[in-house]
């Protein structure tokens, strides 16, 4: 793995996963839900995007989300419209499972 990264905040990455530590998914409070950290490779480009994509070890569960845009979706404008979304699901696969994970706010 490589603990540098091309991101300023630095990717653990390997075999073409990153282990992403969803800070901006939070509870009511502000503080990180760690459970919503996980292994996988967002990705966007000219007309579509998928910002959720892999392995949340804590719930032991799979997920992808991706969706088509009006415009650009490389990471420079706009890149945030699934956010609601993947909040809100990822809100539904917890509670599914269980209360101990909590309500993200979304």
């Amino acid at each position: 793995l490589d603990a540098g990264g091309w991101a300023p905040q630095g990717f653990r990455y390997g075999m073409g996963l990153i282990q992403t530590n969803a800070t901006d998914l939070v509870f009511a409070n502000g503080t990180h839900a760690t459970w919503t950290d996980y292994w996988g490779h967002p990705g966007a480009d000219w007309g579509s995007i998928s910002v959720m994509i892999g392995y949340w070890p804590a719930l032991n569960v799979s997920m992808a989300l991706g969706s088509n845009s009006i415009g650009p979706m490389n990471f420079t404008a706009n890149s945030t419209q699934a956010y609601p979304l993947q909040c809100r699901l990822l809100n539904a696969v917890a509670s599914y499972i269980g209360p101990q994970f909590g309500t993200l706010a979304c």
